[in-house]
């Protein structure tokens, strides 16, 4: 009986022994899958700022089709925005890819696709819209 009784106390030793080893495997697993999946801060690839080149409007006037023109947009090395409403067309600015001769003298490409609309109080155009998702318009007061 004595025997008998060691040996139920040992095959239950044994076994919670074997369960909690197998616990442990797997948690050790999981974190490994973990540490793998996150990529420290440190090597993660650093993104650089977007350089934006900034362009104002020179245009004789400010109807629809004028606005609209990129040949009517001048380069300026003036980063400064506009301030005001939306009346008449300032500055925009786009990203290079949106930009002719970027070392030389800036243009803007024609797939800037700038957009104007109406403010009918003053009968003017201003830009609504630009292709470059990155870009800012800026318009002001007449």
């Amino acid at each position: 009986m004595l025997m008998r009784s060691l040996k139920n106390n040992w095959l239950s030793a044994g076994i919670t022994l074997l369960f909690l080893l197998g616990a442990f495997f797997v948690v050790r697993a999981m974190e490994k899958k973990e540490i793998k999946e996150t990529i420290p801060k440190s090597k993660q690839p650093v993104q650089k700022a977007e350089v934006l080149y900034t362009f104002e409007y020179k245009g004789p006037d400010f109807s629809k089709a004028n606005v609209e023109n990129e040949a009517n947009w001048v380069y300026t090395p003036n980063t400064e925005l506009c301030e005001g409403s939306e009346e008449i067309p300032c500055r925009i600015q786009v990203s290079q890819s949106y930009v002719d001769n970027p070392t030389t003298s800036p243009t803007l490409k024609s797939m800037t696709n700038i957009t104007a609309d109406l403010n009918p109080i003053s009968n003017t155009h201003f830009v609504d819209g630009i292709a470059d998702a990155s870009g800012v318009i800026s318009n002001r007061a007449l």
